[in-house]
């Protein structure tokens, strides 16, 4: 049975984890990362499907296809790198002396390559939400964690948001307070950050293909 002792270890002993930074540093590159992803994969899906009814529209989709399978695989070990998991195991395919219509079967009857475009498409999204989630708590931790020391500089007075009004506060009790509230938040945004940082892991040991 964990004592509160063993609790307190794990809580804070997070921040002495150099895990927690990379898996922070992973989830924030995820938006402008998941920016280029939605970009290839609309892109790519609308002109390919768009030029199907002609035989260079079949060479654009599955040049496509190849490029969707080549960023996923180049994702998997990034991650793999970040966030400290072992790759899955490499899936063999026999292509050796087969031609191109037999590499495109290969292609299209792989379930990874269509996950691929799906994890592609929901990284906008999952980093939008990664992103806006650390940069905020961290903020406001920050801010609380400081707010003594602007009561000293704002002379002596703190102004924060309560409800919908803005108080000037000038008990520095209350500060203490925040300050104390910020700690709590800033280790809880890297337990946070770690959490997410598993639910990326699942998706790409999943969704991602190894070529």
């Amino acid at each position: 049975m964990e004592t509160n002792q063993d609790f307190l270890r794990r809580f804070f002993g997070v921040a002495m984890q150099g895990s927690t930074y990379l898996n922070l540093l992973y989830l924030l590159i995820m938006l402008p990362l998941g920016i280029i992803y939605f970009t290839v994969v609309v892109t790519g899906f609308s002109i390919s499907i768009s030029l199907l009814i002609i035989i260079i529209g079949i060479l654009i989709a599955f040049l496509f296809l190849i490029l969707v399978r080549g960023i996923s695989t180049l994702h998997l070990h990034y991650a793999s790198s970040l966030l400290g998991f072992e790759l899955p195991p490499k899936v063999e395919t026999t292509t050796a002396g087969k031609g191109f219509f037999d590499h495109m079967k290969n292609i299209l009857s792989d379930a990874k390559t269509y996950t691929s475009m799906i994890y592609m498409f929901l990284e906008l999204p999952l980093g939008i939400i990664y992103f806006t989630l650390i940069i905020t708590f961290l903020s406001v931790s920050v801010s609380f964690i400081f707010s003594p020391i602007l009561w000293i500089l704002n002379d002596e007075g703190i102004l924060y948001f309560s409800g919908d009004n803005w108080i000037w506060d000038e008990d520095f009790g209350n500060t203490i307070f925040l300050s104390l509230i910020g700690i709590v938040l800033f280790f809880g945004t890297l337990h946070l950050g770690n959490l997410l940082a598993k639910v990326e892991e699942f998706l790409c040991k999943n969704l991602l293909v190894r070529v």
